[in-house]
């Protein structure tokens, strides 16, 4: 048998050990909880630097997209008077030809049948090159931009050069009386309509360069649901501010909508129904 004052001792023991035991467990607890919070500050923070982050690239690619667009439109529009250009000087080429047949003897047709000849073709060659051109940017294929720039320089060179030799063979060999018209109403308007074309394909080349050098290797659907969508010939001030309501409207679809959908997922998932069929970001207006 203990004595009194022993089991006094060991009873005094046993309580201090269940007290260390109690400090510690709330000790842990603190600890942990503690780590929770910070955890959950340290996400808080993260999170609120890539929201920041993403809302800064966000609004570089629409700023991107907006410029591209407005290129795309401006290229449209002179891919169209390149070749409208080509169907003016289609005409000259065909009223030159009959100047020739009207005024020279036979003997003269080969000096100057070869060269228009010759006109012709790269004419037709450079319409065709456009016509692919306007076509590939409408369904957005790719585009080989330096064989086909350098193609299209050769054929600029080459319609140059023959232009020059079909005006001296017409200073040459057509009659006194017609040479004023050869040279004002024909070589003069040829010149005029052809350093149109050759100006216009600089601005194209240009204009496609910019659209591939800035368009962005992934897109962002909201932002191009947004370009899609604005008018052609806003500003991009008022782009953005329509791009900022735009956010703010689908922010509060998406909120408005998500308490909604977790009630439904719940009562379609319960009855063993299929849940993906909810508003999405595309049904707003």
């Amino acid at each position: 048998m203990f004595s009194k004052g022993f089991k006094k001792w060991i009873d005094a023991i046993s309580a201090i050990l269940f007290l260390y035991k109690e400090w510690n467990s709330k000790k842990k607890k603190n600890f942990n909880q503690k780590n929770k919070m910070k955890n959950l500050l340290n996400t808080n923070r993260i999170r609120l630097r890539d929201s920041k982050k993403n809302k800064i690239l966000q609004d570089i690619q629409f700023t991107a997209l907006f410029y591209i667009r407005s290129t795309n439109a401006h290229l449209d529009k002179d891919l169209s008077e390149v070749l409208n250009s080509l169907k003016e000087l289609e005409n000259l080429n065909n009223r030159s030809g009959l100047i020739f047949k009207i005024n020279l003897l036979p003997n003269t047709k080969n000096q100057w049948m070869t060269i228009l000849t010759e006109i012709n073709s790269s004419s037709a060659l450079l319409k065709e090159q456009f016509i692919y051109l306007k076509k590939n940017i409408a369904e957005k294929n790719p585009l080989n931009s330096s064989v086909f720039w350098f193609q299209n320089q050769s054929y600029v060179d080459s319609i140059t050069e023959n232009y020059k030799s079909l005006e001296k063979i017409g200073l040459q060999i057509l009659p006194e009386e017609e040479k004023l018209y050869w040279r004002t109403c024909i070589c003069n308007a040829q010149d005029e309509i052809f350093s149109l074309i050759a100006s216009l394909t600089n601005i194209c080349k240009v204009e496609l360069d910019f659209i591939e050098k800035y368009i962005p290797d992934t897109v962002d659907i909201t932002s191009q649901q947004i370009i899609n969508r604005i008018p052609a010939d806003c500003t991009l001030e008022e782009a953005t501010k329509y791009q900022q309501n735009y956010h703010t409207v689908l922010d509060y679809y998406n909120n408005h909508y998500e308490r909604k959908k977790n009630i439904w997922n719940k009562l379609f998932h319960f009855l063993g129904r299929d849940t993906h069929h909810f508003p999405s970001g595309d049904g707003m207006h």
